[in-house]
């Protein structure tokens, strides 16, 4: 049995709570952790030299963007076994569900 429950809530209200640069960098810090994960890892230089704005994850390393495409990379799991293009992908399907449950409860307690 399924039950639909609608409620009203202004678009502004639910704006104000989420759609700002203290969410924001909650967001991207929850998001950069959980990619480290994945990011391909010889000396973790890519994924500890990242810059984190609101909403924003910046892989600073001059290879980052041949390394996020290798699609024909085959990348080392000595030191990060998960490592993989795409990393981001990887996280969203992996950890999608983690990182939203950590959004609501950073949001719902303000």
């Amino acid at each position: 049995m399924s039950v639909k429950i609608k409620i009203n809530i202004p678009l502004d209200i639910i704006e104000e709570k989420v759609h700002n640069d203290k969410v924001g960098l909650f967001m991207a810090t929850t998001c950069a952790k959980a990619m480290h994960d994945f990011t391909p890892a010889k000396t973790y230089a890519l994924a500890d030299t990242t810059t984190i704005e609101p909403w924003k994850v910046t892989y600073e390393q001059e290879y980052a963007r041949r390394m996020y495409y290798g699609t024909n990379f085959n990348f080392s799991k000595e030191k990060n076994p998960n490592a993989t293009a795409y990393w981001d992908r990887a996280t969203q399907t992996a950890k999608g569900a983690q990182i939203a449950q950590e959004m609501t409860r950073y949001i719902k307690n303000g």
